[in-house]
């Protein structure tokens, strides 16, 4: 049986002032970028004892293969994915709060429940999911629907904002082994 969950979606600015403002039983998954200087992470050791358990990866907020930047893989989505099992409370953090993050938070509610419930965790005035950090979890969960709802919710997105962004689908449709999936 699949367990619910509490998820909240977060900039590194946002989670920075809750883990400084009080001791909470909070579990935080850090995405951290290659080009981001250690120290704007240092208030995650100084407030250790504010938050429960916490793990890191690095990866960039990128949707194709740059060499300036490194790109996601199934290994670091998998990590996420296994740390998170079992645990409430999650809180996942990028540097902006929109792409990165909104993708984990996305599949770690898919890994819990049906992709149409963990949509929901998605706001789509706020959030635009990395499109190839949800390839990469859409191959270790095994679970088409995943691309099924998010092509929905950007529908639903795209006729409330009057912008395009079915356009980030783009490394779904260059990407054959989504449809083995």
């Amino acid at each position: 049986m699949k367990k619910e969950l509490n998820i909240s979606i977060h900039s590194l600015q946002d989670i920075a002032e809750v883990v400084r403002s009080r001791k909470m039983d909070l579990n935080i998954v850090s995405i951290r970028s290659s080009d981001c200087p250690e120290e704007e992470y240092s208030f995650f050791e100084k407030y250790r004892g504010n938050y429960s358990s916490i793990v890191i990866e690095e990866f960039d907020d990128i949707e194709f293969p740059d060499d300036k930047f490194k790109i996601v893989t199934c290994a670091e989505i998998e990590r996420i994915l296994l740390w998170a099992k079992g645990k409430d409370r999650i809180a996942v953090h990028c540097t902006a709060g929109v792409s990165r993050s909104a993708a984990v938070a996305y599949l770690v509610a898919c890994s819990r429940m049906s992709a149409s419930e963990a949509i929901k965790v998605l706001d789509p005035d706020i959030h635009y999911p990395n499109a190839l950090v949800l390839l990469e979890g859409m191959k270790i969960l095994k679970d088409r629907s995943i691309e099924d709802q998010y092509r929905k919710w950007l529908k639903t997105a795209d006729e409330r904002s009057g912008m395009n962004l079915l356009r980030s689908m783009t490394p779904f449709r260059s990407q054959t082994a989504i449809t083995e999936v």
